[in-house]
């Protein structure tokens, strides 16, 4: 009966408003898989045992609490799971939770750094470090940075075997399937031809255009748009100089700026193939570019890639008088 009605809510119901008919989580996101495995780690011994058994080849003798983005001067936990364990004390599982975001740079190494803090601090005995993410997903992590990589597979299967008494759980299954769906139309996708040219790219950027600042691009890439940003900290936060590469474009995008008030206050800077574009909610002064393809070889676009980082060298040599007119100080 639990089932039915659980179904009943999760699925699309032809009866209801044309509004109504869509899974309860209109669009998934991380920070609801973070709520709702959070609520799952607390309520469920069945969901925590699953996880020490995956990370830790142990059992949990005593739950102590799990808390959502943990942080200090290393970095943040999405989750953090505290239970005492038979012979091991106070033991805590560091875990990442991935849907279709890329990894930052040592992102591993850093949960890994808190998690040899704790012990330092006090905070408990021993530590594991988790990635959970979709199955197509978990190649792009190193099996030795992580203690253990946990698919969303794998909960969903285990939390479907306690459905028929615990509707809770079963709405997270749902969840999760939702974000494994997200993930396969859309999400990250590790690509060995892009990440090899993103790196080339920025290793000419740090070596020959240090005067853009450019921000350190993750390790590991795919075939999604990269906007490589540069002079983060010089600008305004609200202001961002981004090359958009497959765009073929450069972009200083203000936001929440209004098009015609930026148009009006820049007009001079707007030169042959200098345009101001809208990027809902803001706007941006934009110069063309070559388009560059990084599931292609970066040797043949090299001189492309040079070209461009000049480009953003001379859009950011109009700072001054953007600064002056749009009234940033």
């Amino acid at each position: 009966m639990l089932l039915v009605a659980m179904a009943h809510t999760m699925t699309l119901n032809d009866e209801l408003p044309k509004a109504l008919q869509r899974p309860p989580l209109d669009g998934i996101e991380e920070r609801e898989v973070d709520l709702l495995l959070l609520l799952e780690l607390h309520t469920s011994p069945t969901f925590r045992e699953l996880v020490f058994q995956q990370v830790t080849q142990c059992s949990e003798r005593k739950f102590v609490g799990a808390w959502r983005s943990v942080s200090n001067h290393l970095g943040e936990t999405d989750l953090l799971l505290l239970s005492e364990v038979e012979g091991k004390g106070r033991v805590a599982i560091l875990i990442e939770d991935k849907i279709d975001a890329s990894f930052q740079r040592e992102q591993a190494k850093r949960y890994r750094q808190r998690g040899q803090q704790g012990v330092a601090d006090g905070m408990w005995d021993f530590f594991y470090t988790c990635l959970f993410c979709p199955m197509k997903y978990a190649p792009v992590a190193d099996a030795t940075t992580w203690d253990c990589v946990l698919t969303l597979e794998q909960i969903a299967t285990h939390i479907r075997a306690t459905a028929d008494t615990d509707l809770k759980s079963a709405f997270l299954a749902s969840a999760l399937q939702q974000a494994i769906r997200k993930f396969e139309v859309g999400g990250f996708v590790s690509d060995r031809a892009a990440t090899a040219f993103w790196q080339e790219y920025q290793r000419i950027c740090f070596m020959d255009y240090k005067d853009l600042s450019m921000t350190p691009l993750p390790p590991v890439q795919s075939r999604n748009a990269v906007w490589p940003r540069s002079s983060v900290g010089l600008l305004p936060s609200e202001v961002r100089l981004e090359h958009k590469a497959e765009r073929g474009c450069v972009d200083i995008t203000f936001q929440r700026r209004p098009l015609e008030d930026v148009k009006a206050k820049l007009w001079s800077l707007l030169q042959p193939g200098i345009t101001v574009e809208r990027t809902r909610p803001s706007c941006a002064l934009r110069r063309s570019a070559t388009t560059l393809r990084s599931g292609d070889l970066f040797a043949p676009q090299e001189r492309s890639v040079r070209e461009a980082l000049n480009t953003v060298r001379m859009m950011l040599s109009l700072w001054p008088q953007i600064r002056e007119a749009l009234g940033y100080w």
